[in-house]
């Protein structure tokens, strides 16, 4: 096809189409021209619309809001609403609703309108207002206002800890607590007392640390704000009570310091006081132990015992917070001085021999408190002074032809004295017995070791040549020394004579002996240790018991300390004694303390002891004079008896003979078995000492057997004559009970012969 042809043909079809186009448009704009008038008061105003835009019965009227605005805030209830209409003809009616509910009605000729007191609600509110005029031309609009009512709840707000009344004994602490708002917290503060408030951290669950309190009670108060700036507030009362770290106050008024005493048993008074309360007040003196006095704030405790020299007196006083503070004085005790002063011959020695009738006496002395004097004398002669004290001298002392005891006596400045003495003999010279003589051992002396060391003197002259000795006539073995001479010999079991003589160039002096007895025994007990020297004392030896009398002897060695207890242990079953106890006042080396259990009365003693004898012990402690209160503080002896003869006798007692006669100790049963009961008794020496019953219960058994038991051996007889009166007892109960049996006997044979005969 031609291209012209088809671009015409194209052509007629577009412009037919346009041409039909614009005749529909031209339809409808005509029809949509044409006016309506519609019944509008038939609607009513509360459903006139303003159809598509266009204006009704000629003309558009319009009514708008000025005041509020779209959107607005209030926190008032009541509002004032404002408006203006434009277009409308003659008066209009102006209608104001919120939320749909009419609160304003009005007519006006003018432009503008208001409604006072439009009420509104909580929250969002719609208000519409409505217009209508003269010819009935209706218009409306519309805005939203927001009321929020003002906030006027006050917050909540509570203190957790501390709580109401709580103590405490630190001045910083932490308070704790919670607050809420309906709204909104704005801040949480705290202040204690009439001080600045400070705000906390957190707000419904708060806390301040370091809050700071006085002494007494503090009030804490928390406040809490809310948005709104309204406020609650609560508080607390607690107390703040210091630690009490005052010491008490304590004073002693009595004995006052550096006072003299001359009684050890003192009583020590004084004050204390505290502010918060005392608990206890205590008295010690030295290291010793805390005592508990009577009362607090006036004290008093009564039997301080003080320690000779100064001794350091001190009170302490406890508060209620276990503070304490202490107060010392130091005073100084001064015994009586009842000690004996330390006296001793060093020369001539004992047994010396002399050629010559006038010697010099040489010694020592010492006191703890100060010597007075010492003297000499020879026999019942006169004392003598000497040269010098703590080492003296007396020259020219004249001895008289053979044995001569040569006295030393010292006199402290208390009055004090003690005696030593020691014997020494004079020979002519060109005499004509050569003289020997055995100082130790003595005749009689008990051993339980086989190896002794004899010793004596001799006459030492021109012609002496040796001293020799031998045991039970065996070898004769030369001893070392001239007029001071010693042999260490071995003993047999038993009895042992040691003979000794002296050899002269001349002749052999007479032989001189004594007899001593070796009683093997078991080891002796340990318990030793070393020694602090302090006093003297010494082992010891023989007691001069008769030797046929001991039953059992028993020695043990060991160091005696001061303020220590030294038990000496004895072991022979024939020993009623078990153990004694020695305190000493003085430091001693090896001390010898020895039991001889006899078969009857000491040989020592010049009676037997009353009451029924269970067994004579003779109990030593070291050399004769060492068992004085000087050295000795306390003694105890433990024995036991057997429970078949206590069974027969009643109030078991240790008795003592003093040298005059015999002393009940105090005795107490500590304990019983089977076989034994066990006592204890204390004494401050040692000597002979009898077990025995006071108080005899007699039986039938025990009265009988009494004729048949004889003496004890070796009772001394006829000494005491009340004794002797007693010992006829037996005899006359024996007779008493004899004729009491036979008229009872008599009495029944007659009742049964008159039986029978009926």
């Amino acid at each position: 096809m031609d291209s012209k042809l088809y671009f015409q043909k194209i052509n007629s079809t577009i412009t037919r189409r346009l041409i039909y186009k614009v005749l529909l448009c031209s339809i409808f704009i005509s029809i949509s021209a044409l006016p309506i008038i519609l019944n509008a008061s038939a609607l009513g105003p509360d459903t006139w619309t303003n159809l598509a835009g266009y204006t009704l019965a000629g003309k558009k009227m319009a009514i708008s809001i000025l005041s509020p605005n779209d959107g607005q805030n209030f926190d008032t209830q009541f509002i004032t609403v404002n408006g203006d209409a434009s277009n409308y003809d003659g008066d209009i009616s102006v209608t104001v609703k919120v939320g749909g509910v009419t609160q304003g009605l009005t007519v006006t000729g003018g432009p503008t309108w208001t409604f006072s007191h439009i009420e509104l609600t909580e929250g969002s509110n719609n208000i519409t207002a409505i217009a209508i005029d003269a010819s009935n031309n209706p218009d409306q609009t519309s805005i939203n206002v927001i009321y929020t009512p003002p906030d006027t709840t006050n917050p909540f707000i509570s203190i957790i800890s501390p709580t109401e009344g709580q103590e405490f004994t630190t001045s910083s602490i932490t308070v704790n607590g919670s607050a809420s708002d309906n709204k909104g917290l704005s801040k949480v503060e705290v202040k204690v007392g009439a001080g600045s408030w400070v705000t906390v951290t957190g707000g419904a669950s708060w806390t301040y640390s370091s809050i700071t309190l006085i002494e007494g009670t503090n009030t804490i108060t928390a406040r809490a704000t809310d948005t709104s700036d309204n406020t609650n507030q609560t508080s607390v009362n607690v107390k703040y009570t210091p630690p009490d770290t005052a010491k008490p106050v304590i004073s002693i008024i009595s004995p006052i310091e550096g006072q003299e005493l001359m009684t050890s048993s003192i009583t020590v008074n004084g004050t204390a006081s505290d502010d918060k309360g005392l608990g206890k007040v205590e008295v010690k003196v030295g290291a010793g132990s805390w005592l508990p006095v009577t009362g607090t704030s006036s004290w008093t405790i009564s039997s301080i015992t003080l320690i000779e020299g100064t001794n350091n007196i001190t009170a302490r006083a406890t508060d209620t917070s276990n503070n304490s503070n202490e107060t010392s004085i130091n005073v100084n005790y001064s015994p009586p001085d009842t000690a004996k002063p330390i006296l001793s011959i060093t020369s001539p020695k004992e047994g010396k021999v002399f050629t010559t009738s006038s010697i010099t006496v040489n010694g020592t002395a010492s006191d703890d408190k100060g010597l007075n004097k010492v003297e000499v004398k020879v026999g019942a002669g006169s004392w003598l002074p000497v040269s010098g004290t703590s080492s003296w001298t007396i020259s020219s002392v004249t001895l008289i032809e053979g044995t001569n005891n040569i006295t030393a006596r010292a006199t402290d400045t208390s009055n004090n004295s003690n005696e030593t003495s020691v014997t020494v003999t004079y020979a002519k010279p060109g005499i004509t017995n050569p003289f020997i003589s055995i100082t130790s051992p003595t005749n009689g002396t008990d051993f339980t070791t086989s190896s002794i060391t004899v010793s004596g003197t001799a006459l030492n002259n021109s012609t002496f040549r040796m001293v020799e000795v031998n045991v039970n006539n065996g070898t004769w073995k030369n001893a070392s020394g001239t007029d001071q001479w010693n042999i260490t010999v071995e003993l047999s079991a038993g009895s042992n004579t040691i003979y000794a003589r002296a050899n002269y160039s001349t002749s052999n002096s007479d032989n001189t002996s004594v007899t001593v007895t070796y009683t093997p025994t078991e080891s002796n007990s340990g318990g030793g240790g070393g020694s602090n020297s302090g006093g003297g004392g010494g082992g010891g030896g023989g007691s001069g018991e008769e030797i046929s009398n001991i039953n059992v002897n028993e020695k043990y060695d060991l160091p005696i300390y001061k303020d220590r207890k030294t038990t000496y242990t004895f072991k022979s079953v024939k020993n009623p004694i078990i153990y004694v106890n020695v305190t000493g006042n003085t430091n001693n080396d090896v001390i010898t303390a020895m039991v001889e259990a006899l078969k009857g009365t000491s040989s020592l003693v010049a009676s037997a002891a009353p009451g029924n004898v269970y067994m004579n012990v003779n109990v030593w402690v070291g050399t004769s004079g060492f068992a004085t209160p000087r050295n000795i503080k306390e003694a105890i002896i433990m024995f036991r008896v057997d429970n078949s003869w206590i069974g027969q006798n009643k109030d078991i007692k240790l008795l003592r003979w003093d040298g005059n006669e015999w002393i009940t100790l105090k005795t107490s049963e500590i304990m019983k078995d089977e076989t034994f009961t066990y006592f204890e008794a204390n004494t401050d020496s040692f000597s002979p000492f009898a077990i025995t019953s006071l108080k005899e219960t007699p039986t039938l058994e025990s009265i009988f057997s009494s004729e048949k038991t004889p003496a004890q051996k070796g009772a001394k007889t006829g000494v005491n004559k009340t004794q002797g009166k007693e010992s006829n007892q037996p005899n006359v109960l024996i007779n008493w009970f004899i004729i009491s049996g036979i008229f009872v006997l008599i009495g029944l044979i007659i009742e049964v012969v008159r039986m029978k005969k009926k």
